[in-house]
């Protein structure tokens, strides 16, 4: 807010501001946020429309609110101006996982990381669920392995990639880490009862109902809590 404060005009600024908003529902997973994160996007773009850091937060904030159409084209904007962006790639790829597109996504997630392999754990996530949703559930395995230290979410999409190849054993014991990984990111304060009903509640404004259905069937072959 303070750079907004001293430039209201500054593109950019909302463009921080958007993002923000979104980590921010991440955490406490309000609609609300992520509405102020939309609304904040919006602004970025309707100040500049050629702002690539405008195009991708709008792109972003669209997805997680269902409108994954409209968040592929934003991201592919902000791609075709600012080509030679990594993040910019990689942000493609995580628009067209949530659409459904998943070889595509796949062709840009592997882009960025080849380009850039220490661009972060979060690309590996969204490349696990590419391969997941293809029903390449080795390999979706070998992809979330690499994560050194995955949320409860990641922890859950590898128990079902597990559970899916058939190696149940290892599933069991991730299910046992989502547990304790749910526990510790609430403070005690959630059940993974809970937890989960709220991740499903949010991903399904989003996934198409053919990948909504792939992961509750690995979830509860994980054994996983579905209530």
């Amino acid at each position: 807010m303070h750079a907004i404060n001293l430039d209201p005009d500054n593109a950019r600024a909302h463009a921080g501001l958007a993002t923000a908003h979104t980590y921010q529902y991440f955490w406490d997973g309000l609609w609300e946020t992520l509405e102020k994160g939309v609304k904040s996007a919006e602004r970025a773009v309707q100040l500049d429309r050629n702002e690539p850091e405008a195009l991708s937060a709008l792109s972003l904030t669209l997805t997680k609110s269902g409108r994954s159409e409209e968040g592929v084209r934003f991201a592919e904007q902000a791609a075709k101006l600012l080509p030679g962006s990594v993040i910019g790639i990689a942000l493609l790829g995580v628009a067209l996982v949530h659409m459904g597109r998943h070889d595509e996504a796949r062709q840009h997630l592997l882009c960025a990381i080849q380009l850039d392999p220490h661009i972060g754990d979060w690309t590996h996530e969204f490349l696990g669920q590419t391969y997941y949703f293809s029903h390449r559930f080795e390999e979706a395995v070998s992809v979330f392995e690499r994560i050194i230290e995955p949320p409860s979410w990641v922890c859950g999409y590898h128990a079902a990639s597990c559970a899916m190849s058939g190696d149940d054993s290892a599933a069991r014991e991730l299910v046992n880490a989502y547990v304790r990984l749910v526990h510790d990111e609430s403070n005690g304060q959630d059940g993974p009862e809970e937890q989960m009903g709220a991740d499903l509640e949010d991903i399904s404004r989003y996934k198409r109902p053919e990948d909504l259905e792939l992961m509750v069937a690995g979830y509860r072959k994980a054994g996983l809590p579905i209530l």
